[in-house]
This record gives structure tokens, C-alpha cells and sequence, in this order.
């Protein structure tokens, strides 16, 4: 299936310039520290903003690893 010209994204970045910044130029520290406080004060749809941001940025192991560090520290036997 062929994308129309209009709907294409192109990207020529390399993976070096991605490192330390997001898809949309986010600092990565940052990126996650805002999904966080999103997940925390239950704001659903930015929460599913950040997390698209991780996933186009590509730090989907690093996503996964900071969603089950937050999750196994937030919910509990108190907190369910």
C-alpha cells in the first residue's frame, strides 16, 4: 500500500541525533518525567501523548523499564 506524498513522514535524522532528544525534540529526561506525572494525576490522553512520544523516539525498552519501575512502586497492598 503506497502512502500519498501528503501523508508521508519523513525523518533524516540518525540515531546519534536521537539520543539525548525525542521525535518532537524533547529532552528525554524530561519526555519521561512528564509521562510520569501525567500517569500520577491520571491525565489518560497526555499520558497516551508521552508515551507515543517514547515510542516514535524510540525508547521502547527504556519506556517498558521506567513504566514497571513506576507501576512496582506505586501499586501496592495500600494502593490498589
Amino acid at each position: 500500500m503506497l502512502v500519498p506524498v501528503e501523508y508521508r513522514i519523513i525523518n533524516d535524522r540518525t540515531v546519534k541525533d536521537m539520543r539525548q532528544t525525542s521525535f518532537h525534540g524533547f529532552k528525554r529526561k524530561d519526555l519521561f518525567k512528564f509521562l510520569m506525572s501525567q500517569i500520577k494525576n491520571q491525565n489518560l490522553d497526555n499520558a497516551n501523548y508521552w508515551c507515543a512520544e517514547c515510542l516514535i523516539s524510540g525508547y521502547c525498552v527504556e519506556l517498558y523499564e521506567k513504566l514497571m519501575d513506576f507501576f512496582l512502586g506505586e501499586i501496592n497492598i495500600k494502593n490498589p
